[in-house]
């Protein structure tokens, strides 16, 4: 009966020993499952190097879509899980994004508005600025127990933000060929539109223009606002360089000049657009002046006149004394020629007056070709000289102005 007793006693312990055994040998022959083949992850969509444009007045619509593939032909592809992140080109993934798990999802969005946001927000860049991103996507596959396999793929694309200027005219660099006796004839315009960066234009931005000497950071500029283009004369071009610059005639000058655009509404760093042009002065200064006309000493006589004296320190001045009779009266530039240029009267409170009454105060001349004054009339315009007498007369080129004294 004894035997019996032990026997029985010691059963349970062996069948624990024998069941740990057993347990030792299943798992010394169990095998892990296997994640078979070479697997490839690509993107497809965009292709690389795509252009992508931020639309801000389209913010709730698709900027962009991510999508890849994982390619193997022995194992279900199923079986992979996905995240996602992007970054500024050339960040080396150190500002990423906030990283997408996207479990077996194979396509990743941003509208315009989550795109715009992470170019303020995220990157800290220019609202307008253009700039080179790089997307990841990382595929894990999600089979529990199994040896991990893991595979990257990556894309660059071009950003192309918020908005820009086209410059219509000028042309950068352009020549503009000033002469003053052209007068009241178009010299120099300025034409330009805002655009987003697919060309298509936006009416909706307060702009203005900007325009200085080059070189002088436009610390001296004049400052047009609330337009969209602007044209000059070529007087108004020459009094705006004398006025402003102090920029006599005869030499070249080398301009700037800058376009600002501004809605907040749509990007929040203004739109500006800076370009070069060049303005040359073609009239010079001439070698004589003389006095014609019935007022004149020799009249209507184009030989027997005589010159106003050259101011010796200042060229641009030229000085008659003498008498004058009751008349009219202008002043040719070449003895003999009436197709020569003529220095004539200008009111620009009356463009239209012909003939002008004198003043004590310096008065507005034009400079204009004999040719043109024969071909029209009524830009042949005089002085009137009311009363005879003995005068002294200044003409100064360089302020386009005339002085009657009586002396």
């Amino acid at each position: 009966m004894k035997n019996i007793y032990k026997l029985l006693y010691g059963l349970p312990a062996a069948l624990i020993i024998g069941m740990g055994l057993s347990c030792s040998d299943d798992d010394k022959y169990r095998v892990d499952p296997v994640i078979e083949g070479d697997f490839k992850l690509t993107f497809t969509a965009p292709q690389p190097e795509t252009e992508i444009f931020i639309d801000r007045e389209k913010e709730n619509e698709a900027a962009v879509t991510f999508s890849w593939k994982m390619e193997n032909d022995i194992t279900d592809v199923s079986t992979f899980s996905y995240n996602f992140d992007m970054d500024k080109a050339g960040n080396n993934f150190e500002t990423v994004t906030k990283v997408d798990s996207l479990g077996d999802k194979m396509t990743k969005s941003y509208t315009n508005k989550e795109l715009f946001d992470l170019v303020l927000n995220h990157w800290k860049l220019n609202s307008n600025e253009d700039f080179e991103v790089e997307a990841r996507v990382k595929g894990t596959n999600s089979v529990v127990g199994a040896k991990t396999k893991t595979s990257w793929a990556t894309i660059k694309l071009f950003i192309r933000n918020g908005y820009k200027i086209n410059i219509e005219s000028p042309a950068e660099d352009t020549r503009i060929d000033l002469t003053a006796d052209k007068g009241d004839e178009n010299a120099l315009d300025f034409a330009w539109k805002v655009v987003n960066k697919k060309d298509e234009e936006n009416t909706s931005f307060s702009q203005k223009l900007i325009i200085d000497i080059a070189g002088n950071n436009f610390e001296s500029a004049v400052t047009l606002e609330d337009i969209t283009s602007k044209a000059y004369s070529h007087q108004q071009l020459t009094d705006l360089l004398k006025n402003q610059w102090s920029k006599r005639a005869g030499g070249l000058v080398k301009m700037e000049a800058k376009v600002i655009a501004v809605n907040t509404e749509l990007t929040r760093d203004p739109v500006e657009k800076t370009f070069k042009f060049n303005v040359e002065n073609n009239y010079k200064l001439p070698e004589n002046i003389y006095p014609i006309g019935s007022a004149a000493p020799a009249g209507w006589d184009m030989n027997a006149m005589v010159a106003l004296v050259q101011d010796e320190k200042n060229p641009n001045l030229f000085v008659f004394e003498g008498e004058l009779h009751e008349g009219e009266l202008k002043f040719p530039t070449v003895k003999g020629d009436w197709l020569a240029d003529f220095i004539l009267a200008h009111n620009p409170l009356n463009p239209e007056e012909t003939l002008i009454p004198i003043t004590t105060d310096w008065m507005d001349i034009l400079i204009i070709s004999g040719q043109d004054a024969m071909n029209d009339g009524s830009i042949d315009k005089k002085w009137k000289i009311e009363t005879a007498g003995a005068y002294k007369v200044t003409i100064d080129l360089f302020e386009m102005k005339i002085k009657f004294e009586k002396i």
